[in-house]
């Protein structure tokens, strides 16, 4: 479950009351909690913000809670954020997702250079990724995909790379 703690974006900072029957209905359920609070240092006036995980051990071992200095201090361009996960078997599962989740595609075997390789997804497949290389070293020969998009979109640009990879000399 993931909640918006404060609710971004009206604002509503949740009772303390309203948010142990949602952490208990998680621990009961086994149902891991997301506490989004990104936006906790941003309350009106006569709120107070409530983490998510300071309600009780049993909740804060069934949530992860999201921060960020972000939209405090109007620092987005850092692309900062901590993740605080207090069960150690949620965080294994959590590190083992990340680890095999890639929005990047390995494309070194294709032989094309950088320039090359951005010039055939967008010409060839009629795509447009991200060239590696701007993110760091290391990045040469892949492209970052972002797959925030409906399904129907992503299976169409997949198809797209993969018929004009099929394009290209062995």
């Amino acid at each position: 479950m993931i909640l918006s703690s404060p609710h971004n974006p009206i604002g509503r900072v949740w009772t303390t009351e309203e948010l142990i029957h949602v952490g208990e209905f998680c621990v009961k359920n086994h149902v891991i909690l997301v506490s989004d609070e990104v936006h906790s240092d941003l309350v009106f006036k006569g709120h107070k913000h409530i983490p998510t995980a300071s309600l009780s051990e049993d909740i804060a071992s069934q949530t992860i809670t999201c921060i960020a200095p972000s939209k405090t201090f109007n620092l987005a361009g850092l692309k900062t954020s901590v993740l605080i996960i207090p069960d150690p078997k949620i965080r294994q599962q959590h590190e083992t997702t990340i680890q095999n989740l890639s929005l990047w595609l390995d494309c070194r075997g294709l032989w094309l250079s950088n320039k090359d390789l951005n010039d055939f997804m967008l010409e060839k497949a009629g795509v447009w990724l991200d060239d590696g290389p701007m993110f760091g070293q290391g990045g040469e020969g892949f492209q970052r995909m972002n797959i925030a998009c409906p399904r129907t979109i992503l299976e169409q640009a997949l198809n797209r790379i993969e018929k004009a990879v099929k394009t290209l000399p062995n």
